[in-house]
């Protein structure tokens, strides 16, 4: 009980300290504006007004590395020591600084960020064991116990979780908020099944994140940038790794269920750039689900139902609500392999229906004008 208060307590403190980082980075933003902030408001994928400074992931990056250090000089749970946090930490560095310097330079492409993922996502196969053993698929697990295979899919999964994260980043609070719902399930689960270690990551992960949230949404007053996306869904895939190998009774479904509304974002964007369109699948456009339910949300309200920072705002909040169905129903029947999977597919089709029906009413309102 005494982990689980030290926890509670540190975890209070990082958003604080995030908070407070936050506040620093928008209070001096007058000497560091020409390489911190975002620029560009004209891109299709913009929906900003004025330059705003988009390095908020490296707040919580920092306040993950003192939060870390902190609780494993002063506790030591089980499980989770000062080399593995260090370890945990190591292992983003790749992909994140790859982010950040996007953030500052936006020079670094998307294939690019992509191998950066793919070596954070080894390095921690390697140093932390976060390895996808089973996938609680009869006829596939016998081949998971191949070491190479096994390798090759963590790093391919935790990669894609990496980049989804960062797909979605495109409105006021959306992957913050999906993060912070992703983190609390996890955080609710860990402490169920006992598992003080990733109930103290999650906790850290997911108030970190608060702490940044609160100058993200709803104004929009700092971006969390490609670094914090990165750097967010990378914790999120390795965490939830972790989780798994720590406690068998877990079905991986489970993982897959909770991440799956980024996930679904990711592979129907690669499928609707490269197949239906033949296009490159770094190709920015205006077809997220995200951007199909701000034009939906414009086209309800007029331009005199809203400010256009309350429109944005309005956005995550279909999506956040989705991923709470989807948080509940992978806690819920976290063992349950069989229910898992219906869930998993029954949240892809109605994926693809809302998906549908948005992009019709898009097209039939472009039409009439």
């Amino acid at each position: 009980m005494n982990t689980l208060i030290h926890a509670l307590l540190m975890s209070t403190a990082l958003f604080g300290f995030v908070f407070l980082m936050c506040y620093l980075i928008k209070r001096f933003d007058h000497a560091h504006a020409h390489i911190t902030h975002d620029h560009d408001v004209a891109g299709i994928q913009k929906f900003h007004d004025a330059p705003v400074p988009r390095v908020g992931g490296l707040a919580i990056f920092a306040g993950l590395l003192v939060g870390f250090y902190v609780m494993a000089t002063l506790v030591d749970p089980e499980g989770v020591g000062r080399i593995k946090l260090d370890l945990l930490m190591l292992s983003a560095l790749p992909v994140f600084i790859g982010g950040l310097i996007e953030d500052l330079t936006k020079r670094v492409s998307v294939n690019i960020r992509l191998l950066l993922s793919f070596i954070s996502a080894g390095i921690a196969a390697a140093l932390l064991g976060a390895v996808v053993h089973t996938v609680n698929i009869p006829a596939l697990d016998p081949m998971m116990a191949w070491p190479p295979l096994a390798i090759g899919f963590t790093v391919f999964a935790v990669a894609g979780v990496s980049q989804s994260f960062n797909l979605i980043d495109g409105y006021n609070g959306l992957t913050a908020g999906t993060t912070l719902i992703i983190m609390s399930g996890l955080a609710f689960l860990a402490h169920l099944l006992g598992d003080q270690a990733v109930l103290i990551l999650s906790l850290f992960v997911g108030m970190s994140t608060l702490g940044f949230m609160v100058w993200n949404w709803p104004r929009g007053q700092i971006f969390l940038g490609d670094g914090g996306a990165y750097l967010l869904g990378f914790l999120s895939a390795v965490i939830l790794l972790m989780f798994l190998n720590r406690n068998p009774s877990v079905s991986a479904w489970f993982a897959l269920v909770l991440v799956g509304l980024p996930v679904f974002e990711t592979v129907y964007s690669i499928y609707r750039r490269k197949v239906l369109h033949n296009v490159s699948h770094d190709m920015p456009d205006d077809k997220h689900l995200h951007q199909l339910i701000y034009k939906f949300i414009l086209r309800v309200r007029g331009n005199g139902g809203g400010s256009w920072i309350s429109n944005n705002s309005l956005t995550p909040l279909p999506i956040w609500l989705a991923t709470s169905i989807f948080t509940y129903c992978a806690v819920r029947f976290y063992s349950n392999t069989q229910a898992l999977m219906w869930v998993f597919l029954i949240g892809t089709v109605l994926y693809k229906l809302v998906y549908r029906a948005l992009l019709w009413s898009s097209k039939r309102n472009d039409s009439v004008a």
